[in-house]
């Protein structure tokens, strides 16, 4: 038996049953209630920072539950055999079966996994009420009334017409429950919503970043087990994030802190409450929630990343770099962190008046070289950082860099709901990018900088007019004529897109147009034109990542496997939360 599951005298058990959830109890305690019928084998249990299920599921339990049916069993036996207390219930079931074997009649799989249950379940079988005739009536007068007369032939003649009549009863009804089922089948509703299968594929599209697929499923869910905290948890950050539903969310975690006995659960909870509080700004709350997170696991790495988010917020930035550095300290892959520790240099650097940030350069350097989630943002803060020391060499060749990077990625990487991802956005970079084109109004490139800018800030009607100026100043840049098609793409406009594409090929073949041009044609399902970007894009230095991505989907539409498990075993190295590569692997994994 598992090493991790408790003796059998330890108080570590919870059950449900029904809406109420009761113990801890010990394993002794629970076969008692068994016995005693206090509590059925269809009833939940769980251990502690375990999940719910079915007692008859749960091996500790096994022969205890064996040991019941043994029992129950015999009493039916005893019951069917013996006494005869009910004896519609063989009549019933063999009418049941007659009808079935004469029409072809098969029960749904819902009602037969109910049937199942109720034979597993224990209750108690009631006797058959007899119907009796009114008082002072006999049955020869009820017969009289029709005027016929009570001889020994005509109740014979009675009987037969009875059973006649029976017949036909039982084989119109045949036939109508087989036409009424096959309609049901063909046009009626479907069986509603099933728990587990509705709480796998909430957490499958979570997991996926299809946060409204993913609520839909929890709410399936929810509609089954309102009640049940793993759902609840699962799906508040969600109808936070998504629907805005903070009075909602408060309600339902402060149900489930009030039922659950789950360090594990308590800790997510808390961690959701100080969620909230941020989106109400009341910051004081939120650092209060996550701190009670933080003294259940103290590397607990969402309340730790929220409660550097909560210091960054209130311009603490000593104490958020102390929590973002924690942060990476469990999870080194975490470009969120990383990211925003470099954000706070940024800032300190020019609260502080700094001339010279070698050392933020060199970070900058080092998270471009690791990480390709908000790549393109990090070498936007080195841009700024140059900018302002007036390093005009640095600068065009940062410029560049930032022109050249794959504008799409950072959108393409997971965000967990359970983290505040508010200060990632490009709205608190505009001021910087006004900064930049004010000092250098005239650089054809820095137009070019500023037109994604505006791109990324929803100032979309800015955007196109100012590439259009920056092409003016210099007609033949490749670079200017992808940032258009960029431009062109995210407008909906991708035949124009093509167009700008053809033209900076012409010219030269830079990694932009590649990243496009590659993009495009996985669209268009033109999967050798695809191929050839991609291919090109693998040999550079700093290799994007759709090009790993793209050439897995490649593989995978054409079944070559030997090159997919290549390209596979890439992504799981270098991108564990790249969206393409988690959906491909889970569509993998359907097959």
């Amino acid at each position: 038996m598992n090493q991790s599951l408790p003796a059998r005298n330890e108080v570590t058990w919870l059950v449900k049953s029904g809406d109420r959830i009761l113990g801890p109890f010990s394993a002794e305690s629970i076969e008692k209630l068994l016995l005693s019928r206090e509590i059925v084998v269809i009833d939940e249990i769980k251990k502690s920072l375990g999940r719910w299920k079915y007692i008859r599921e749960e091996s500790y339990f096994t022969l205890a539950v064996e040991k019941l049916r043994t029992s129950h069993q015999s009493k039916i036996e005893d019951t069917e055999h013996g006494t005869l207390s009910n004896p519609t219930r063989t009549q019933t079931n063999s009418v049941t079966a007659d009808i079935s074997k004469t029409f072809d009649l098969e029960l749904p799989e819902k009602e037969l996994s109910k049937a199942t249950s109720i034979k597993e379940a224990e209750f108690i079988d009631l006797p058959t009420p007899r119907i009796e005739p009114p008082p002072n009536v006999s049955a020869a007068a009820v017969t009289k009334q029709f005027g016929m007369n009570v001889t020994p032939q005509a109740q014979e003649d009675i009987k037969k017409s009875s059973t006649a009549v029976w017949l036909f009863a039982v084989f119109f009804i045949g036939i109508a429950l087989t036409i009424a089922y096959k309609n049901q089948t063909k046009s009626g509703p479907g069986p509603g919503p099933d728990f587990a299968k509705s709480y796998d594929l909430a957490i499958r599209n979570y997991r996926q970043g299809r946060f409204s697929e993913s609520l839909k499923f929890y709410k399936e869910a929810a509609s089954i087990k309102p009640n049940d905290p793993d759902v609840i948890i699962g799906m508040a950050p969600l109808l936070l994030g998504i629907e805005g539903q903070k009075v909602e969310v408060k309600r339902k975690i402060g149900e489930v802190l009030a039922m659950v006995h789950s360090e594990d659960q308590v800790k997510q909870a808390k961690n959701i409450l100080g969620l909230v509080a941020i989106a109400d700004e009341d910051f004081v709350e939120a650092s209060h929630q996550f701190n009670d997170a933080l003294k259940i696991d103290a590397k607990f790495v969402p309340a730790l990343y929220n409660t550097g988010i909560v210091h960054f917020l209130l311009k603490d930035y000593t104490s958020a770099l102390k929590f973002f550095s924690n942060v990476m300290a469990e999870d080194p892959e975490n470009a969120m962190a990383a990211y925003l520790m470099i954000r706070i240099k940024v800032i300190v650097a020019v609260l502080t008046k700094k001339s010279s940030n070698q050392e933020i350069h060199e970070s900058i350097s080092s998270f471009v070289k690791k990480f390709y989630d908000l790549r393109q943002e990090a070498i936007f803060l080195n841009v700024y950082l140059y900018s302002r020391e007036e390093v005009k060499p640095e600068l065009i060749e940062q410029t560049r860099l930032f022109l050249e990077s794959d504008p799409f990625v950072s959108d393409e990487y997971f965000r967990d709901p359970l983290m505040s991802a508010s200060q990632l956005g490009w709205s608190h970079l505009s001021g910087y990018c006004d900064e930049i084109t004010k000092k250098y109004v005239n650089l054809s490139d820095m137009k070019a900088l500023n037109a994604i800018c505006l791109l990324k800030t929803g100032r979309l009607q800015e955007s196109p007019k100012l590439i259009e100026e920056a092409l003016a100043q210099a007609p033949g840049d490749s670079i200017l004529l992808d940032i258009k098609s960029y431009i062109l793409m995210t407008s909906g406009r991708s035949e124009e897109a093509q167009g700008a594409l053809r033209i900076a090929k012409k010219n030269q073949n830079d990694i932009l147009s590649k990243i496009l041009s590659g993009r495009i044609c996985m669209k268009n399902r033109e999967y050798k034109c695809a191929r050839e970007n991609f291919q090109y894009l693998a040999k550079q230095e700093f290799t994007p990542v759709v090009a790993t991505i793209g050439l897995a989907e490649i593989s995978h539409r054409e079944g070559s496997n030997i090159s997919l498990k290549m390209y596979r075993d890439q992504l799981k190295r270098n991108l564990q939360n790249y969206l393409p590569s988690l959906r491909l692997e889970s569509e993998l994994e359907d097959k």
